[in-house]
């Protein structure tokens, strides 16, 4: 079932399940969960269920947020920096959160730098990617070794205050 159509979009949403949803970018199908309603937060991570932060993260930020979390770019992806962007222009997203895991700390940190007006603010969940230097107020950084409960509260907090 077809959820919106508009050919002039940078992405057609296509219906697939319950909380799943689909935009088409260029040749490729992104796959994507969604849950929660309100400012838009996207959630990356290559191995999500890895993460024992994710779980507790989005119970909580779906209290007021829309979360989005698209599917790891598969390996016919060439550039996921692109990837990333196409995803976010493909739901019309702007100004929004971006939290990312280590394996795509790169392509989020060069959304930000090519388009600042995409993201509001990015949370770099672990050590991979380049280094950022000192947390901003733009830019914040948690270690995953750092207790659950304080990473989310930490999350909560800077994903709650304007930029």
């Amino acid at each position: 079932k077809l959820i919106a159509a508009d050919e002039e979009q940078a992405g057609v949403l296509t219906r697939v399940g319950a909380d799943f949803a689909e935009v088409r970018v260029g040749e490729h199908a992104i796959r994507y969960v969604r849950r929660g309603s309100g400012p838009c937060v996207v959630l990356l991570d290559a191995d999500a269920e890895a993460n024992p932060v994710w779980g507790p993260l989005v119970d909580s930020l779906a209290a007021g947020y829309r979360i989005v979390v698209p599917q790891p770019p598969s390996e016919s992806v060439d550039d996921t920096s692109s990837w990333l962007r196409g995803f976010v222009e493909g739901l019309g997203l702007s100004s929004c959160v971006v939290i990312s895991g280590p394996a795509l700390t790169n392509a989020a940190l060069d959304l930000v730098a090519v388009d600042d007006l995409l993201v509001r603010k990015l949370v770099l969940i672990g050590d991979g990617g380049a280094t950022i230097g000192a947390p901003t107020s733009r830019i914040l950084r948690v270690d995953p070794a750092t207790a659950v409960a304080e990473s989310v509260g930490r999350i909560e907090a800077f994903v709650a205050n304007p930029p």
